[in-house]
């Protein structure tokens, strides 16, 4: 008896849809014999061709390309190959560079929680200076890269008026971190999108006086953006610079 194999237990062997298979067959990528019930039969030896366009294709190597194969060199087959390689390599790093993204802006979620359940705690601001953002082109071009490096102070002498601003970009000082004179107490600041001024800073602030601080700046960083009682709000982990007790 061969050892012939239908084209059903080849398609799951491979996790492919069998039309896939039907189509490597119609190109000439593959070959395979008819039974007499006219089933397609595949023997071992198809099954390594199958494995080869398989491989190749899930390479994203076009069939046009593979059409070719059985002419071609071991030269020609590395460079096919070495093509290949190359666009893995670089989609790899992509997604790796993605996968990043990803955790950052879900670790800002972790963060509001874990500021949230315990405010009003002491903490050295992660930002040493803020410059103003003249919204240049290299200043966007930093903020596309990273946004989390967009910051908004708030100065009491202003009213507490949210000023935009990035870290080290050659601008303008906004603020700088001086622990000398000032504690910092961390917590959450919302504002509505595209619309700072809308803020929750009058409640933390009026929140942190009755707990005995005077607040002198508030330094926030941008986490992520949600909606939250019909509005979206940029969420900020910020710091209250207030004077030493």
């Amino acid at each position: 008896m061969k050892n012939e194999y239908k084209i059903n237990y080849i398609a799951k062997l491979f996790n492919v849809k069998p039309s896939a298979i039907r189509y490597w067959e119609t190109e000439g990528l593959i070959g395979s014999e008819r039974a007499d019930n006219n089933y397609r039969m595949f023997s071992k030896n198809d099954i390594f061709d199958i494995w080869e366009i398989d491989m190749y294709r899930k390479m994203e190597i076009p069939v046009k390309q593979l059409k070719k194969l059985p002419d071609m060199n071991i030269n020609e087959i590395m460079k096919l190959t070495d093509g290949a390689e190359k666009r893995i390599i670089s989609e790899i790093q992509e997604k790796e560079k993605m996968l990043k993204t990803l955790r950052t802006y879900k670790n800002g979620f972790a963060e509001m929680q874990r500021i949230n359940s315990r405010p009003f705690e002491k903490s050295i601001p992660d930002i040493e200076k803020i410059e103003v953002d003249y919204f240049n082109e290299e200043s966007m071009k930093r903020t596309v890269e990273n946004p989390y490096i967009c910051c908004l102070v708030f100065n009491e002498n202003e009213g507490f008026k949210p000023n935009m601003g990035l870290p080290y970009i050659g601008a303008e000082l906004l603020w700088e971190r001086n622990t000398d004179e000032f504690d910092y107490l961390e917590c959450v600041i919302k504002t509505e999108v595209g619309v700072h001024e809308n803020n929750n800073t009058a409640d933390v602030i009026k929140t942190a006086e009755n707990n005995g601080y005077k607040v002198n700046r508030i330094i926030a960083r941008y986490l992520f953006s949600a909606n939250s009682d019909v509005i979206r709000y940029d969420f900020h982990r910020a710091w209250l610079e207030v004077n030493k007790k």
